[in-house]
């Protein structure tokens, strides 16, 4: 014959097991998903005004990038999330975001920075080339590092959030 001390200590058992597994939340903070950039969209203005407007998806683009040779351009960056234009959360949080427009061939063009983050920039376009040119925005880099060797993306750390590689063309 079973004990009725034995019906009761299996209940309570049951019952703290039960309450053990439903009570325990996780004191590990959630991961930050890092934030993922989907376009950009990149004006090219002229000292004419004349404007060659860029707009790209993340990754390889398949429009290319046409500018005329030995021109210096006002550079005006929009990046979007999805549908969203967060040019301006960017902007707000400055200090962990840098944008690169590093050319992969003999174009010499020079890219500055007009703000903390390169959304506003002058590109000097150099002699007739063809050649790449990447678009990079970068998160939690080291900036100094950045500044100091000018528009280089290597050695600087942190992650690519964005990453546009075009034709360029320079006529």
């Amino acid at each position: 014959m079973i004990k009725p001390t034995f019906f009761k200590n299996t209940i309570l058992l049951t019952l703290l097991a039960v309450l053990t597994v439903f009570s325990c939340e996780s004191t590990d903070p959630e991961p930050e998903i890092a934030e993922e950039f989907s376009s950009i969209l990149v004006d090219f203005i002229a000292p004419d005004g004349s404007t060659f407007t860029f707009e790209a998806a993340n990754g390889t683009a398949s429009n290319q990038i046409r500018l005329k040779e030995n021109v210096v351009y006002d550079v005006v960056v929009k990046v979007r999330r999805g549908s969203e234009d967060v040019t301006e959360t960017i902007k707000t949080d400055g200090s962990s975001y840098q944008l690169f427009m590093i050319d992969g061939g003999d174009a010499r063009t020079i890219f500055q920075a007009q703000d903390e983050v390169g959304l506003r920039a002058v590109l000097n376009a150099g002699p007739k080339a063809d050649c790449k040119l990447n678009i990079i925005l970068a998160q939690g880099l080291d900036k100094e590092s950045t500044v100091a060797q000018g528009n280089v993306r290597e050695g600087t750390g942190g992650e690519d959030r964005l990453f546009i590689q075009s034709d360029l063309f320079i006529q």
